[in-house]
């Protein structure tokens, strides 16, 4: 078997700082709090944020958690079971009183931010770094947000009304 060679001389964190710009997380309460990306695997959260060769810019859990997308509009079964995505949305929240077919869009946020970065929908406060500590006795599982302008870390603001955002998601969700 022949050996696979890399299509880059440049491996690891030098290829990551020559080529990415900013690592783009949805895993933060700010100012500070436990947030579920954090708390599901502290020791790892930790060791990426603490070791990350470029900027990182948080998408905090306030971020997404208002702005709500999806397929409630979408009510015929045929036209439900013949879109893996509208599907999906429906299988998730099947379970819910109210918004069947709709989600808070955490991920969704941070994945928009990663592809359009900073622009109409959403901006970037000041330099800070990530301080974690224990909120819960023994559990050293959350987070702060502590400004430094020489610090790697950014939040992401939002610049618009959460409908222009929900908007501009559903489009592109709902074109597939």
């Amino acid at each position: 078997r022949a050996a696979v060679r890399p299509s880059s001389p440049v491996l690891g964190v030098e290829l990551v700082r020559a080529k990415v710009n900013c690592l783009v997380s949805m895993a933060t309460i700010l100012p500070q709090g436990r947030e579920c990306n954090v708390v599901e695997d502290y020791q790892s959260a930790k060791t990426v944020f603490a070791e990350w060769p470029t900027a990182v810019c948080l998408s905090d859990f306030h971020i997404g958690f208002s702005i709500i997308t999806g397929y409630a509009d979408v009510t015929d079964p045929a036209v439900i079971e013949a879109n893996p995505l509208t599907l999906s949305y429906h299988l998730y929240t099947k379970d819910r009183a109210e918004n069947v077919g709709n989600n808070s869009s955490y991920d969704l946020t941070a994945v928009q931010f990663a592809v359009l970065g900073e622009g109409e929908l959403y901006g970037l406060d000041e330099p800070g770094r990530l301080e974690f500590f224990d909120e819960v006795p023994g559990l050293p599982d959350a987070t702060r947000f502590v400004p430094d302008a020489n610090g790697k870390f950014r939040c992401m603001v939002k610049r618009v009304e959460d409908s222009v955002i929900a908007d501009h998601l559903n489009a592109i969700i709902h074109s597939y």
